[in-house]
């Protein structure tokens, strides 16, 4: 009996000591990751996927007893905006589950609308006065309609003449569901200027002059903002310049000296920038004293400068006409000295 006893407890021993081995075997670790998705809103969501990483000998998918899966609580009524994607109920006795979270990226729609349009300005309004039309866009998606409206993004531009492009943003009536940002071509008039040209003599200064009177010009625009220089200068001798704005519309360029324009005649002209126009000649023709000279050209009289021909006492009766009128004037011109030795006019003919 004794040794039975012995031998079955040297038996037991034996067999219990194969036990451990396959105890102490562990798990693999075994990561899962749900992947990125997006849609757009309004949308049902897509097939959410998982990535594995970590699979050993030959091991797929297919070996988990029950495979892990991907949820999202986003609905296609939720709003724009992002949302976690979990993974979990994997069950394996060969790996351990490490669940890696992923995202649903809910979207706007884009839209455009390659029609729409903008109306008019004139130089000096800001895009506050362009209306942007029409009202509605088109879904990128699917071409159909979107209600809602246009706004340039920055109002407060004022813009030179000429066509230009500036962004706006469409705001769709369900702001959830669409967005757009698009340049928007908007045309700006120049001014129309009034330019009233003085007819004066060189003699009143050493310096002779010609001054302009203007109307219209934008606040805060000065000579280097309407005119765009002087485009010519044809006086023998004489350098044309420009000499002074008051800040009230009234313009000054200098001619030369009445010495310098002795016996002399030649045009002076002026350009405006693209942001101005006028139905009015920038084109002047300056006339020098000649001794015993006679002009004689048609001139158109103006009710405006007749007294500017005063004291010149022409052979015709056309100071006489009405305005409007053309008649043949022979206009002396005094000797040097004189109280009128050197006159201005405008040019071509007729005055204005």
């Amino acid at each position: 009996m004794k040794t039975k006893i012995i031998f079955g407890i040297l038996l037991l021993a034996v067999c219990s000591a194969g036990i451990p081995a396959a105890a102490q075997t562990t798990k693999t670790t075994l990561t899962v990751t749900a992947d990125d998705q997006s849609r757009y809103y309004g949308d049902p969501n897509p097939v959410l996927t998982i990535t594995y990483s970590g699979f050993v000998n030959g091991d797929t998918e297919a070996s988990l007893t029950v495979k892990p899966t991907a949820v999202v609580a986003a609905t296609p009524s939720s709003l724009v905006g992002t949302y976690p994607i979990t993974a979990s109920g994997g069950v394996s006795g060969k790996y351990d589950f490490n669940y890696v979270a992923g995202i649903l990226t809910v979207k706007n729609y884009y839209v455009f609308n390659p029609a729409v349009t903008a109306s008019d300005i004139v130089y000096g309004q800001t895009l506050a006065s362009s209306t942007i039309s029409p009202a509605s866009a088109v879904s990128a998606s699917d071409g159909s309609p979107v209600t809602g409206s246009w706004a340039w993004d920055d109002n407060s531009i004022k813009p030179n003449a000429g066509d230009q492009n500036f962004t706006a943003t469409f705001t769709p009536t369900d702001p959830q569901q669409y967005k757009m940002q698009s340049f928007v071509t908007v045309h700006v008039a120049p001014v129309l200027l009034t330019i009233t040209k003085s007819i004066a003599s060189l003699q009143a200064s050493p310096i002779g002059r010609i001054t302009l009177t203007v109307n219209g010009i934008v606040s805060g625009d000065g000579y280097s903002d309407i005119f765009s220089g002087i485009n010519s200068c044809t006086i023998p001798g004489v350098t044309c310049t420009y000499d002074s704005d008051d800040g009230s519309g009234t313009f000054t360029f200098d001619v030369g000296t009445t010495a310098d324009n002795a016996s002399a005649s030649g045009t002076l002209a002026l350009g405006l920038t693209g942001n101005y126009s006028t139905s009015d000649n920038l084109s002047f023709l300056v006339f020098g004293e000649s001794t015993g000279a006679q002009l004689t050209n048609p001139i158109q009289v103006n009710q405006v400068n007749v007294a500017a021909f005063n004291s010149y006492a022409g052979s015709g009766d056309g100071l006489s006409k009405n305005y409007g009128q053309v008649e043949d004037i022979t206009l002396p011109i005094p000797a040097s000295g004189g109280s009128n030795s050197e006159f201005l006019t405008s040019y071509p003919y007729p005055v204005e």
